[in-house]
């Protein structure tokens, strides 16, 4: 039970500090800020989906045809490629392999009735949401020089103001992370009584 809980913490606290440290320190992570972290987002709501997908198909009670999860998570990580192909940017997969193992091992270690899916579904949109509408307060307390703006490519939100974008990843991830614990120490605490 312990080790998919840490492996599901690790790998969440893991991009928790990729999203902070490039919001602390963005002449450093200037790549990461303008090209992978707006795709990390669009990776997160496909690693959502994907396990989404996952546990619907274990929980089928169907007869076979059954889908593998198996080859569900082959299936998205060939969209992953496809993405980090089309915008040459080869740490996209990776990042898209860690969120989904924290997912899936985060499901594991609490064995909780509770889907995941949809708490990560919620989580994401709340945090989605609060990041748009507080960008520019994000601005304020965190500006970024105009040598690491003049990267900027884009006219989006997240792109005229990368430091939601940032945030968001920061807040989202911290959230999962603290879901995930929350629901591991629940259900360790159940199955003890």
């Amino acid at each position: 039970m312990w080790v998919p809980f840490l492996i599901a913490l690790a790998g969440n606290l893991y991009l928790v500090g990729l999203f902070l440290s490039a919001l602390l320190y963005p002449t450093a992570n200037v790549d990461f800020i303008f090209r992978t972290g707006a795709l990390v987002f669009v990776m997160e709501f496909l690693s959502i989906h994907s396990s989404g997908m996952i546990e619907g198909s274990r929980l089928q009670q169907q007869t076979p045809p059954k889908i593998s999860p198996f080859a569900l998570i082959g299936l998205y990580c060939v969209m992953a490629l496809a993405c980090a192909a089309a915008y040459h940017n080869w740490t996209l997969p990776l990042l898209f392999v860690v969120s989904v193992l924290a997912k899936y091992f985060g499901r594991r270690a609490s064995a909780s009735e509770t889907s995941m899916t949809a708490l990560f579904a919620i989580i994401f949109l709340l945090t989605a949401f609060v990041t748009v509408f507080t960008a520019p307060l994000f601005a304020r307390l965190f500006p970024f020089s105009s040598s690491v703006m003049a990267h900027q490519r884009g006219s989006g939100v997240f792109e005229r103001v990368p430091q939601a974008l940032l945030g968001w990843g920061v807040l989202y991830y911290f959230l999962v992370a603290l879901a995930e614990a929350i629901l591991f120490f629940k259900t360790r605490k159940i199955a003890a009584t």
